[in-house]
């Protein structure tokens, strides 16, 4: 039974958040594709939430919506070497399941 792996990134103060949940927005998003400047538009654990949306419905946009998130992560939230190969071992995992 594949192990349900989650990816969270803890808030570095200035990244913001919403009230307003991706899964609650997720199916409209989703619906009209999840436009790229729509995920840029999210704050990043609110596109994390959206790029794991993505996987679950097996959608063929996950890789490309991963790899922009990792993008992003990278930029604004200064991860140290170790914690960019966890995360990108956790996305990679998603990926299979």
């Amino acid at each position: 039974m594949p192990v349900a792996v989650r990816t969270y990134v803890r808030d570095r103060g200035g990244l913001g958040t919403h009230s307003l949940k991706t899964r609650d927005r997720a199916p409209g998003l989703v619906a009209r594709g999840g436009r790229r400047r729509e995920l840029g538009a999210l704050p990043l654990e609110d596109a994390l939430q959206l790029v794991h949306l993505y996987a679950e419905r097996g959608s063929p946009k996950y890789e490309r919506a991963a790899l922009r998130w990792l993008e992003r992560y990278l930029a604004e939230a200064g991860p140290s070497l170790e914690q960019v190969a966890r995360v990108v071992a956790s996305l990679a995992e998603r990926a299979r399941t």
